[in-house]
């Protein structure tokens, strides 16, 4: 009994050790697949972004042109069941692993314009982000350089709220809800969170038809010309076209009881 599960300890070893070794192989040559006209992306970096910014920097890299990690046998499993006669399949397409990133210079310019957008909601709003491409064996790299700018802080918070209830229900609660204070970084994520309290508290409160759009923010000095990186940041919460917000109360409830 002892010789049989030896047997097969050693075949499935030695299974191992082959299907790792073809793996490997396909992992080389991912780059004979391709067209003559084409690239494997193999690295991507982003240049002079704030390491804390980094990650979140890299996830607007489109998804396409990101190479799989070294260590991944994604892509060698997709070469070993979706190539034929030296060329990636078009149809009967099997689901195991997943294809090489090639390059793709849309892709790589849209990646580029999100990435510097997403600076600039950081609050680098004069951010600048350009792309760079280097080719060599059929291999690319993409390089996303940023200028990034100052960053810009929030000097001033002020709020235009003409409807008097609605003032002081978010007076009231502000301190609980808000993430905007003096001093920070801007952030458009915190100006997000701030207008999705609003809008929980006013339908938690009556005010069943208030919509998201009727909060905004004015923003200024943060033009590209401007002499400061100081930000005033003024919240509206502004009325419907016909009138004041209605809210809304429970009058009778009306029970109906089984018997």
């Amino acid at each position: 009994m002892k010789a049989y599960q030896n047997s097969i300890n050693i075949k499935l070893k030695s299974t191992a050790i082959l299907l790792f070794i073809i793996v490997l192989i396909q992992a080389c040559s991912s780059t004979k697949y391709i067209a003559d006209y084409q690239s494997i992306v193999k690295k991507v970096t982003i240049d002079s972004v704030d390491a804390k910014f980094e990650e979140q920097a890299y996830n607007y890299v489109q998804k396409d042109i990101r190479p799989a990690s070294k260590l991944s046998i994604q892509v060698p499993l997709y070469n070993l069941f979706n190539t034929k006669d030296g060329r990636y399949k078009t149809s009967d397409i099997k689901p195991f692993g997943t294809p090489p990133a090639i390059l793709d210079s849309t892709l790589v310019e849209i990646s580029r314009t999100q990435i510097q957008k997403f600076l600039k909601s950081k609050g680098y709003r004069q951010a600048e982000v350009t792309s760079a491409i280097k080719i060599a064996d059929k291999k690319a790299e993409i390089v996303f350089s940023a200028k990034p700018g100052p960053a810009y802080f929030i000097e001033k918070l002020s709020d235009s709220i003409p409807n008097r209830n609605i003032k002081n229900l978010y007076e009231s609660n502000k301190a609980k809800i808000t993430h905007l204070h003096k001093g920070m970084q801007y952030d458009e994520d915190s100006l997000t969170y701030e207008r999705e309290q609003i809008y929980r508290i006013m339908k938690e409160n009556g005010y069943f038809y208030f919509l998201r759009p009727y909060v905004n923010f004015d923003v200024y000095g943060a033009e590209p010309t401007s002499k400061t990186n100081k930000i005033d940041l003024n919240l509206n919460v502004a009325n419907p076209n016909d009138g004041e917000h209605k809210q809304f109360n429970i009058g009778y409830t009306h029970y109906d009881y089984c018997t």
